[in-house]
């Protein structure tokens, strides 16, 4: 008989932090069992279940995997990076942004040249994982390639880069990046102050698609 569970077997076997049955759940035959014991594993953030998490990243089933890429960035550990970024390239659209959101979790440096090319990735929403990612990854490559985001033409995006520089700890050499990260933030008695060396920036924000720009 397949090994089935409901979602308050699970919820009793997190309660019961019985990390043993969650990971023989991994096994069920029934991909909502699995899921829901991927899920169970990344509540508990037991490091103890990174191995069965990373098998789990092989499952059949989309969902299955990543809602076990998911449970990996909960835990965060560092041992899971390897086996993670293969699956930037997952067919799936939920897994790969699962990924990279689990990799910035993680924060292993790593993951780092293997974010980056998704700063340009046409879906928005990987876009604004990899820059968050990038941030908490921090360090200067990361703060390097974020940098020359700050005047992205999408307002969204430049409030994330200036976020993530923020998070990387980054500090503006001089009045020019002082003021793209004051106008990349929105920050507009900042914008004033450098507004000499923001001539150019603010004669082509004139046509911003965002409201108060």
């Amino acid at each position: 008989m397949p090994f089935r569970l409901i979602p308050a077997d699970i919820g009793r076997l997190v309660s019961k932090r019985d990390l043993g049955g969650l990971i023989a759940a991994l096994e069920s035959e029934d991909k909502n069992t699995r899921w829901m014991a991927a899920g169970g594993l990344g509540e508990l953030r037991d490091p103890r279940a990174i191995d069965p998490l990373i098998r789990a990243l092989a499952d059949p089933d989309p969902d299955v995997r990543w809602k076990a890429v998911e449970a990996l960035g909960s835990i965060g550990d560092a041992r899971a990076t390897e086996a993670l970024i293969p699956f930037l390239t997952d067919p799936d659209d939920t897994v790969r942004l699962q990924v990279v959101w689990a990799l910035g979790r993680i924060r292993d440096q790593r993951a780092t040249t293997h974010l980056i090319p998704f700063l340009v990735d046409p879906d928005y929403d990987v876009k604004i994982a990899a820059i968050w990612a990038l941030g908490g990854i921090g360090g200067r490559h990361a703060a390097r390639v974020l940098r020359e985001m700050l005047l992205d033409r999408h307002s969204g995006v430049r409030s994330k880069v200036a976020e993530s520089l923020e998070m990387c700890g980054w500090r503006p050499a001089d009045d020019r990046e002082r003021g793209a990260l004051a106008f990349a933030r929105r920050d507009w008695g900042e914008v004033s102050r450098y507004r000499r060396a923001l001539a150019d920036v603010l004669v082509w924000a004139l046509d911003d698609g965002y409201f108060d720009v």
